[in-house]
């Protein structure tokens, strides 16, 4: 995909998206930037207890609120019953500043755990990447693609990160080297090829940052404005496209200029 300067990849191992039949001009819709939890297998327990405190976090705010909210009240209207509290010091009427305590302390609660709530829901870069070896290590769509890559290509589908660089080896004859804020989140989509599903991208202000090194053949090696990750289902390549796109933002991705 996307051979600068005129060069190509003839080597046998090449396995990126172009190679397999992907055009720049194909377009799908965009895949949101945040990472989706609920991958099903990939993550497993993680993921898992990631929705457990989203659905504790969507919903203790208002249950706490409530309650400490009755219970301000009720002291409110104690102090009615006994006088109006119109006509009484904000000195001395102690049923009605303890509930006006009680309501401001149970705001300033809600307020606190929320911005926690926010914080945990929000995956590090580290969980991020971690999420992205996992799946391509597990539902790497290079080993069931039609056509077959040759019988002595070995998909190792290694992802290291160093950082916000990242380096994917492939196979033992191709390797590909991104930079994070290079790419625009904005461009992160899906491209089904063949049987398998592609989370395809661009660089912003179509930069080459994008480098296709291959071991065995360096004349071959180029680079390019776009890239991509096989996998073996839509399902999964919807996550890592947003777990992508997540960790581009984490980085500092931002969108091309125009």
């Amino acid at each position: 995909m996307g051979k600068a300067e005129g060069k190509g990849c003839g080597n046998k191992g090449c396995t990126s998206p172009e190679e397999n039949g992907w055009s720049k001009a194909d377009e799908c819709s965009h895949a949101e930037e945040i990472v989706n939890d609920d991958e099903g297998a990939v993550g497993g327990q993680k993921e898992r207890g990631l929705e457990f405190a989203k659905f504790f976090c969507n919903g203790w705010q208002e249950a706490i609120l409530l309650i400490t909210s009755v219970g301000a009240l009720r002291h409110c209207v104690a102090a009615t019953k006994t006088r109006h509290w119109l006509r009484v010091s904000y000195k001395t009427n102690i049923p009605v500043k303890l509930g006006l305590l009680i309501l401001v302390l149970s705001v300033a609660v809600v307020v606190f755990l929320a911005t926690a709530c926010r914080f945990r829901q929000n995956p590090s870069l580290q969980e991020t990447i971690e999420f992205m070896q996992r799946s391509l290590k597990q539902h790497n769509g290079q080993r069931i693609q039609q056509p077959q890559l040759a019988p002595d290509v070995n998909v190792i589908a290694n992802l290291s990160s160093e950082g916000c660089k990242l380096t994917y080896q492939v196979t033992q004859f191709e390797t590909v080297q991104y930079d994070l804020p290079d790419i625009d989140p904005k461009s992160i989509h899906l491209k089904q090829i063949g049987n398998t599903y592609w989370a395809v991208f661009r660089t912003m202000n179509f930069g080459k940052s994008v480098r296709y090194i291959h071991p065995g053949d360096p004349s071959s090696d180029y680079s390019a404005e776009d890239g991509g990750f096989s996998l073996d289902s839509k399902e999964v390549a919807e996550s890592f496209a947003k777990a992508l796109g997540h960790a581009v933002t984490a980085c500092g991705g931002k969108s091309s200029t125009f």
